[in-house]
């Protein structure tokens, strides 16, 4: 059950089988939940270290820079490559990705305090977000056809994570 702040679980397995090579195709609960699970720990870590260079630069506003530094920086981000941050909205139908008010909520409130956060950062915030987990996705169906399986479990998405 997906409460209001939370980013939503369809989303998040839809974009994950997106990164998954072809063997795997199907997805547990329990793994989806885990994989939004690590999408909110990677979130929260990039606000915490948005807010540390907020603090270093003596500004109060995230912007796509201060995100692209960070992400160039931090060992959580891996898979994400800055150009991963010029975010397209994705259109048609069927073709929906993460909510962007969800995700801006949670990395504000990693960043605490009254910091605000860029148009442009919001959107670049997203596809980072999103190539994360298609990055996540394609390590934990690796992990899960390694196992001889189609089926993409939570333990495959938490190894994968820690890769």
């Amino acid at each position: 059950m997906s409460r209001s702040h939370e980013l939503p679980l369809a989303s998040c397995k839809r974009i994950l089988l997106e990164g998954a090579p072809k063997g795997a195709s199907r997805m547990g609960e329990d793994a989806t939940m885990e994989c939004r699970a690590q999408l909110e720990l990677m979130v929260k870590d990039l606000g915490k270290h948005c807010q540390q260079m907020l603090v270093l630069t003596k500004r109060n506003t995230v912007n796509v820079d201060i995100l692209a530094a960070v992400v160039g920086t931090n060992m959580a981000c891996k898979g994400i490559k800055t150009a991963d941050l010029s975010h397209q909205t994705r259109k048609g139908k069927g073709q929906r990705g993460l909510p962007e008010a969800a995700v801006k909520r949670l990395f504000k409130k990693a960043l605490g305090g009254k910091s605000r956060v860029t148009e442009e950062c919001s959107a670049a915030l997203v596809g980072a977000a999103e190539a994360y987990l298609k990055h996540l996705g394609h390590k934990a169906a690796s992990l899960a056809l390694a196992g001889k399986r189609q089926t993409i479990q939570a333990k495959d998405v938490s190894v994968a994570a820690r890769m």
